[in-house]
């Protein structure tokens, strides 16, 4: 995509820049969060991204934003047979925690998604465990919604460690922005994917995945494409979909796409009122988000 916008802006007397932006460490790294905070997007007016798909191509609206949680229990060893009243029992927390998140979610609303993994629940059967470790991780489509999540899952933490007479230590970790879309730039890629021949999902469809680029999104117009490799869904991060990596299909995919990444970058710097409009946009949805709720 970048090599095809270099080729048409030197073919036909383009003006403008482009910026071919490595940014490693997308999953779990926020590689691009950290280049976002150094300034690397200082002096760009927009950006795009493309992500690998299946089932029917689509523009990507919005997706969740995150909040990761480390959560330690210390309590009391003790000989589970012979004095098991003189312990106390740090799986029992870390348990009780697991079973108050089971229940709090009736009460949330349907965009959240909780899970966790037991990192640390103990050595041997015959000794009550002293110390549990739980990584957790939260997720939603509002981002203002985010804060309040956070505190009822600190609630349900520190609950357990109440009931089981335990110390709970609780580290956090700020994770990746919710993800915003930009109609403007959106339909112009549609656009392009679609005079390809690519069929193209209706809309801008929320997904509840997470990326860095979420926190590009929310500082400045952005459109990510998601292109499909694979016409029966097939979940992603998975040895099934891992194999199609290779397909003479994928190829085709990735170049269709690439393809309509450049269009939309060039229909950007040929007309400059995309870009104005794209930013007005972005900057009407940005004073709503501010409204007081």
């Amino acid at each position: 995509a970048f090599l095809a916008c270099q080729a048409a802006m030197q073919k036909y007397h383009i003006a403008g820049q482009v910026t071919l932006m490595g940014t490693p460490a997308e999953e779990g790294g926020g590689g691009k969060i950290k280049l976002l905070d150094r300034g690397a997007f200082q002096d760009i007016d927009a950006a795009t991204m493309v992500h690998p798909t299946s089932g029917t191509t689509r523009i990507a609206g919005r997706c969740t934003a995150t909040h990761d949680m480390t959560i330690e229990y210390h309590g009391q060893g003790a000989h589970a047979a012979s004095q098991p009243f003189k312990g106390k029992n740090a799986l029992d927390a870390a348990t009780l925690f697991f079973t108050a998140v089971g229940l709090l979610r009736q009460q949330l609303t349907s965009d959240v998604r909780l899970s966790g993994i037991l990192v640390d629940g103990g050595n041997v059967t015959n000794v009550i465990p002293d110390y549990t470790k739980i990584k957790y991780s939260l997720r939603c489509l509002e981002e203002s919604e985010l804060p309040g999540l956070i505190t009822k899952i600190k609630n349900c933490a520190q609950a357990a460690a109440l009931a089981t007479g335990c110390e709970v230590q609780i580290t956090e970790k700020s994770g990746y922005g919710a993800r915003t879309y930009n109609q403007t730039l959106g339909n112009i890629c549609r656009t392009a994917l679609e005079d390809l021949g690519e069929p193209v999902l209706a809309g801008f469809p929320d997904d509840f995945g997470s990326t860095d680029f979420g926190n590009i999104s929310q500082v400045m117009p952005t459109t990510n494409p998601y292109f499909s490799l694979h016409k029966t869904r097939l979940s992603l991060h998975t040895a099934e979909y891992e194999k199609l990596a290779g397909t003479e299909v994928t190829h085709k995919a990735i170049t269709r796409a690439a393809k309509a990444m450049a269009r939309t970058v060039i229909e950007c710097l040929v007309n400059p009122e995309i870009l104005k409009q794209a930013q007005a946009e972005k900057s009407a949805a940005a004073n709503l988000d501010e409204r007081p709720r």
